[in-house]
């Protein structure tokens, strides 16, 4: 989730100047923080889910 998002589009323009590591730290903590609105910016497809879970 965090390395999917920190080398995305939307994280490389919301975060120019900053390193893809920083870029991940933020993710983590927004996801800390609001789960739902930082999950939504990751492709379904890359989300990590359960055997079970299609």
């Amino acid at each position: 989730g965090a390395s999917i998002y920190s080398a995305s589009e939307v994280a490389r323009q919301e975060f120019p100047d900053e390193d893809v590591t920083v870029r991940g730290a933020v993710s983590i903590g927004r996801r800390l923080m609001d789960p739902l609105s930082e999950l939504v910016k990751i492709d379904p497809k890359s989300l990590g889910v359960g055997q079970y879970q299609h």
